[in-house]
């Protein structure tokens, strides 16, 4: 948040930017996976407590039960989530532990959802690049 924004774009703006750099993520990585650099079967994991159970289902991600530890670490690092949360929301913002999810997805079927993520992408108002567009 620091390095990519300035305090004019806290609100709206940061929250487009920061979900428009998880798609361009996903997209650079079915990139990668297409030229082979990645194997098909790679396991995509992460936590988020931000994206929705329906952006996560179209795409294709699998929920899975957050563990304790990763909740621990959730909680360990609240005050620097807190103040990412707040400054994309414009205003003081609490994110909520009872939304945290685990999710995966296979390289495989990342690639099958990679035109799901390309209308995300241009829902959310960014240009795909040809660098991020897999062949």
């Amino acid at each position: 948040y620091v390095k990519n924004m300035t305090w004019s774009e806290r609100g709206g703006k940061a929250r487009q930017k920061t979900i428009q750099n998880y798609f361009s993520g996903l997209l650079s990585l079915i990139s990668e996976i297409k030229k082979n650099k990645n194997p098909k079967n790679i396991n995509v994991a992460g936590t988020s407590y931000f994206i929705g159970r329906n952006t996560i289902n179209k795409i294709g991600f699998k929920e899975e039960k957050v563990k304790l530890w990763q909740k621990i670490l959730f909680c360990v690092d609240y005050l620097n989530l807190f103040i990412m949360y707040s400054f994309s929301r414009g205003k003081l913002s609490f994110p909520n532990i009872f939304n945290l999810r685990k999710i995966r997805i296979t390289g495989e079927e990342l690639i099958k959802a990679e035109n799901v993520i390309k209308r995300y992408m241009k829902r959310f108002g960014r240009n795909i690049s040809d660098e991020n567009t897999a062949e």
